[in-house]
């Protein structure tokens, strides 16, 4: 069986103890966090030919609809991010935990009911910075002559990577060359729009806008417009 290594700095984003920092092997074994009541599992391993891509896949032994639920997955990679950078992270051999099929030796198959969640691969770079891009807002745009960025669209970066899915929440109208609207549905207990709000928020700040924002209460959440303007140079 052939070595594989990860960067050493891509190792060391996940906070591991020094003991199993030193020994950890990614042909045997798997990194493990805890997310939403569930140990999650994570198997990594270099991607060939792609120079400093990482393959995560997140496993875990879980039943029932709620680890198909998309909000579920979009969780657990917020709780390893978070877990990243705390020694929140532990070690388990591959072989007490994945399919049969996914163990090259010293697999019991009637122990194994581990499934895999997700696959992705990101960058060590995301890594070191306990920023993964996956399930991020996306802003697309365009440039007039103005030479004001101005959003048209929405989407949520996916798994597979090039592969953005629209995010039908935010409705961008251009009101000028220099200036745009966006209303979307916001709702602060759920984690997803927070996220979303807040990338929403980056981009108009990294552009240089300054936005003014109405808010209309409803039952479960509220409607937002921000009307935004550019400031120039």
């Amino acid at each position: 069986m052939a070595t594989c290594f990860l960067p050493v700095a891509a190792v060391a984003a996940f906070s591991l103890p020094a003991y199993a920092l030193d020994s950890f092997d990614i042909n045997t074994q798997l990194l493990s966090f805890a997310s939403q009541g569930h140990t999650i599992y994570l198997e990594t391993s270099p991607v060939p030919h792609s120079g400093q891509l990482i393959r995560l896949r997140f496993w875990a032994q879980c039943k029932g609809q709620q680890c198909d639920d998309p909000r579920f997955v979009r969780q657990m990679v917020r709780d390893l991010e978070w877990a990243m950078p705390r020694e929140a992270i532990g070690v388990s051999d591959k072989a007490d935990v994945l399919p049969c099929q996914n163990v090259l030796e010293g697999c019991w198959p009637s122990l194994n009911s581990t499934r895999m969640l997700l696959e992705t691969d990101v960058t060590s770079q995301e890594l070191t910075s306990f920023d993964l891009n996956i399930f991020d807002l996306l802003i697309i745009s365009m440039t007039p002559e103005s030479g004001s960025v101005i959003p048209t669209q929405a989407c949520t970066r996916e798994a597979r990577p090039g592969l953005c899915m629209v995010n039908d929440n935010f409705q961008f109208t251009t009101l000028s060359p220099t200036s745009f609207s966006v209303t979307y549905e916001a709702n602060w207990n759920d984690a997803d729009q927070r996220d979303d709000e807040q990338e929403l928020h980056r981009f108009t700040q990294r552009q240089g806008y300054h936005c003014k924002e109405q808010a209309h209460t409803l039952a479960s959440h509220v409607r937002v417009t921000l009307t935004c303007e550019h400031q120039g140079e």
